[in-house]
């Protein structure tokens, strides 16, 4: 829970030499203690966190206990904490992130009983195409929203068909973790927009590929990525 006011595009500009640490404030990634700082996000039950929202299954996994926000434990002692791994974004935190804990975390999320009632891992049926490609499509108020979507699809069908069976993955606010989960994890090529939705490419199975497109106003900050990333500081 970041503190609030941090500024990670500032942060992101600045080169900071060789060694793969940030230049942003070590405060600026410290649990904040009046997290949620809004009292009608802590009783909303579709926020993150909440019985309907989408870290209900993660959380879940966890613990027997339901979620509460940090300001109900304000003040007390524990017998016991329990931390996550970092976070991949970069302009959260130095990435501490190896992919061999990508690979464990994705294997143990393949063994919970939500991803089997999701319906587990799929097989291609006789016949079909062996490998997945997703087209990530926003709504188009929101913006970033690939406006010639049809003409791309359908050269791609017309090109690739033999190859890939196209998906088109709609907006993915609502759905539950684990069903996004399991829907990039049968992704061999993932195209879209920059974005947030375009981190779950951790999910996709090993080999796979992500196309990002960026236009041609995308922020300095959103540095492209190279032979180099995670190796010169700045990257996000």
């Amino acid at each position: 829970f970041p503190l609030e006011g941090a500024d990670w595009g500032k942060s992101a500009k600045q080169k900071v030499g060789s060694e793969a640490t940030r230049s942003e404030p070590e405060a600026w990634s410290f649990l904040q203690q009046k997290w949620p700082t809004s009292p009608s996000a802590r009783d909303d039950p579709k926020a993150p966190f909440g019985p309907e929202g989408l870290h209900a299954e993660l959380l879940r996994w966890l613990s027997a206990n339901p979620p509460d926000s940090l300001t109900s434990y304000w003040g007390t002692s524990y017998d016991r904490l329990m931390v996550g791994l970092p976070p991949l974004r970069f302009q959260v935190a130095t990435p501490k992130v190896h992919c061999d804990h990508i690979f464990h975390m994705r294997r143990w999320v393949k063994t919970t009983p939500d991803y089997q009632d999701a319906g587990g891992d799929l097989l291609p049926s006789t016949g079909q195409p062996r490998w997945k490609l997703s087209v990530l499509q926003r709504p188009k108020a929101k913006g970033r929203f690939i406006t010639n979507l049809e003409e791309i699809l359908e050269m791609l069908r017309q090109r690739f068909g033999k190859e890939f069976v196209v998906d088109v993955v709609p907006e993915l606010k609502g759905a539950p973790w684990t069903a996004q989960f399991r829907r990039f994890a049968h992704t061999n090529l993932l195209v879209a927009t920059h974005g947030a939705a375009m981190a779950w490419l951790w999910a996709q199975p090993k080999g796979s590929a992500a196309i990002e497109f960026r236009t041609k106003g995308s922020p300095a900050f959103i540095i492209q990525c190279s032979e180099v990333w995670n190796r010169d500081t700045h990257e996000t």
